[in-house]
């Protein structure tokens, strides 16, 4: 007999993304619940690998447009769904271990920090042209160097989940710090250009506006910066 096991809403770390796995039995799950999942991906390792979506009775996906208009985001809502053994992704009964090595690499990728990089060499370019004090070239400067601390722990990262390790913490400092990178290359390169963020102007100003609209966007991708602060508060004994 199958297990019905029904999966609520919920943030990236919970939900039937866990759920699934950890209640898989030898022969089959049955899964009910909803999950958003982000770069527009029909369904992940919430039951199964991503080409069976289509195939499975009782998976509708929804598209989720932010107010950019792109389709970044779908929700994905499961009936009754029924999944085999041989869907399950990784082994039955690890799923937490599973999800949270995934979302040591999600949290931790060159693209939690990386999404303004054309912004911060576009205004490089810019102030190039017109001119910059010695300011301005120690913020550039300061930016510059903050990317390459970002990149070196990224990397630490990736390194150590290659030694199976669980580096959740160190994952959750590298996004949260990514994060507030993205969001503080768009300000500071707005302030020192002097370019107005302006949809359908010039390449600089198009990058500027697209950054804005999307900022909202970036804390979401592997949990926002409150959750992880609290599991880094967890870690240090904070709370």
């Amino acid at each position: 007999m199958a297990r019905h096991r029904r999966a609520s809403k919920s943030s990236t770390i919970r939900g039937p993304t866990v759920g699934s796995l950890l209640v898989a039995q030898l022969n089959s799950d049955i899964i009910t619940g909803a999950k958003g999942l982000a770069n527009g991906s029909p369904i992940g390792l919430t039951v199964a690998r991503p080409e069976v979506a289509d195939g499975l009775k009782g998976v509708t996906i929804r598209p989720i447009y932010p107010m950019t208009g792109d389709h970044h985001f779908n929700e994905v809502q499961m009936t009754d769904v029924f999944v085999p053994d041989d869907m399950v992704v990784g082994e039955i009964g690890n799923g937490w271990q599973q999800v949270t090595a995934e979302l040591a690499f999600e949290r931790s990728g060159p693209e939690r920090f990386l999404s303004t990089l054309p912004v911060l060499r576009a205004g490089a370019a810019r102030m190039n042209e017109t001119g910059y004090d010695d300011t301005a070239a120690i913020e550039v400067g300061a930016l510059v160097m903050r990317l390459a601390a970002l990149r070196t722990m990224s990397l630490g990262v990736a390194a150590a989940l290659d030694r199976h390790e669980a580096p959740a913490v160190q994952a959750a400092m590298v996004k949260d710090a990514g994060t507030r990178y993205e969001s503080q290359v768009t300000d500071t390169m707005r302030r020192l250009t002097g370019v107005a963020a302006r949809p359908g102007g010039d390449a600089l100003e198009e990058m500027l506006a697209e950054a804005i609209v999307h900022a909202p966007g970036f804390t979401l991708r592997g949990g926002t910066n409150e959750v992880l602060r609290g599991v880094i508060a967890r870690e240090l004994g904070l709370r």
